[in-house]
């Protein structure tokens, strides 16, 4: 899904920033605005930290020139108080559908204040609609971009290389369980832990744990600590 992200009116310098990072952080490059409030687009382009999407983002006077090149247009909006004369697409959806949208596909935010027009949503193939609590339904421009964006990108997301710790081997514990009959030797104790006792404990708590190479030896390693402190 080449997914483009078109802002209309909106009037908050840090919020539009904000959703150039949030595209940026999902690999999203085409960021389009229509008529920016003048002072707050240029605070934003002239940002110490204004990215390379908002440097490049361009600027129209009407939504119809700002999709002209998408072949699909799908409308944010709460639907607070709004009546769907378009097909609803909930946000989590949405790749359900992408298969579908060829071409471009604009995703229209509307403005801080009032959202998007009437008219903004009647040139609409879609509203896209993000579920939320309906007793506070609408949600912030550059929160609502960033949801869009993440699950859009989702699918594409490479797995992160994690390094995983081996899982110790029986041969493991039994190093372990050498040093803990050691340490029983050396240890008084109540006459109901007797060794058959403590060693029947032992294994349940072995047969319950899972615990790497590491953690083992770290444990056998107390032990032995210990008996010298006693000693």
């Amino acid at each position: 899904m080449k997914a483009i992200f078109i802002l209309a009116r909106p009037r908050n310098p840090l919020n539009i920033g904000a959703c150039a990072r949030a595209m940026g952080n999902f690999g999203f490059k085409d960021l389009r605005l229509v008529k920016p409030y003048a002072l707050s687009w240029k605070e934003a382009v002239t940002a110490v930290h204004a990215s390379h999407i908002l440097k490049k983002a361009k600027v129209y006077e009407d939504l119809k020139s700002a999709a002209s090149d998408c072949s699909t247009i799908l409308a944010t909006t709460s639907l607070d108080r709004r009546v769907a004369y378009r097909r609803v697409i909930s946000l989590p959806e949405i790749a359900n559908y992408a298969p579908k949208f060829t071409g471009k596909t604009a995703i229209v935010f509307g403005s801080e204040k009032t959202g998007l027009s009437s008219e903004d949503i009647a040139l609409a193939n879609y509203i896209l609609h993000v579920p939320t609590n309906p007793k506070i339904p609408s949600l912030n421009l550059a929160q609502a971009l960033m949801l869009c964006c993440y699950e859009i990108a989702k699918q594409d997301f490479p797995r992160p290389s994690i390094k995983t710790e081996k899982i110790a081997k029986q041969s493991d514990y039994a190093i372990f369980e050498k040093e803990f009959q050691n340490f029983l030797k050396k240890v008084p104790r109540p006459p109901v832990l007797n060794d058959k006792n403590c060693m029947e404990y032992f294994n349940e708590i072995k047969a319950k744990s899972v615990l790497t190479t590491r953690e083992v030896y770290f444990l056998k390693s107390l032990l032995v600590r210990t008996l010298k402190l006693i000693k």
